[in-house]
């Protein structure tokens, strides 16, 4: 395949990738990254790419989602201050871990990505309309004063703070990881969000655009700072994912998410075969 088609290819690709992933309010790393290494390029310089178009990509899906009032900004801080910090950590040390260890550590991800989505999704819907009832009820309001955080997005909510806490670690963990090899983590920050802290899923999803933009910054700069950014690659597979992504934001209160979601399911699943895979090829 000659150069000027496989940019081509890659170009279309990024922006079917993001359109379909703005609904959700991914970026994309969990498949910018497989594909540029089909592509010939190498980990570190895929997991840089990748983070810097995250970082556009995140940031225009989250401008949609705020107009839309989905985006929870106080919470998306809260997990940054955290998921910052380790992304850009994993990020700096990634070039001193064999790909073979980062290809792994990828493909864990998606799949645990893909367990919290297809098995937790039913006991998370259910865990939230317990919470929303409870909330208009009135019932445990007074025990639980100064225990929960009450938010106002999504029909409102509480993330109690003993909650919280276990979020915060696990986001330590998520972002770390992340940053490492070069994506935003959102398939794990979704589910934790919505399964610990109760948050709403179309508020999870908002609230993850934010965090797409916060923590792959870090993620870049770190990866930057070791080995340097490829801009005549990056700029233009970042410009179509701007793109899909604002498309794909906008409709996202058009499309059925449960449906979506499992289809999703599967592609993370293909996606972690072809990266454990790819160690031995």
């Amino acid at each position: 395949m000659s150069q000027i088609l496989l940019i081509a290819v890659l170009l279309l690709t990024f922006f079917a990738v993001s359109t379909v992933l703005g609904v959700f309010g991914k970026g994309g790393g969990d498949f910018y990254v497989p594909l540029l290494i089909t592509a010939g390029v190498s980990f570190h310089e895929a997991s840089t790419t990748s983070l810097f178009i995250l970082i556009l990509a995140g940031l225009s899906m989250a401008h949609v989602f705020h107009r839309e009032r989905m985006v929870d900004w106080a919470l998306a801080l809260v997990v940054f201050s955290v998921t910052g910090i380790f992304s850009f950590l994993g990020g700096y040390v990634s070039v001193s871990i064999p790909p073979a260890y980062l290809k792994a550590t990828f493909a864990a991800m998606l799949l645990v990505s893909a367990y919290f989505i297809r098995v937790k999704k039913d006991v998370l819907a259910h865990r939230n309309e317990n919470r929303k009832s409870k909330n208009e009820s009135g019932r445990g309001e007074k025990e639980n004063i100064g225990r929960v955080w009450h938010r106002p997005y999504g029909g409102g909510y509480n993330i109690a703070k003993k909650d919280m806490v276990v979020m915060l670690f696990l986001f330590s963990v998520v972002g770390f990881v992340a940053g490492m090899v070069g994506i935003s983590g959102g398939g794990v920050i979704v589910p934790v969000m919505i399964l610990v802290g109760g948050v709403p899923i179309r508020v999870a999803f908002g609230t993850n655009a934010a965090l797409v933009f916060m923590t792959s910054t870090f993620g870049f700069l770190g990866h930057a700072a070791a080995g340097g950014v490829n801009w005549h690659l990056t700029l233009p597979l970042a410009v179509v994912a701007i793109v899909g992504s604002q498309i794909g934001s906008r409709i996202s209160h058009r499309i059925e998410t449960p449906r979506l979601s499992s289809y999703f399911v599967w592609v993370l699943v293909g996606a972690a075969v072809w990266m454990l895979v790819k160690i031995y090829i």
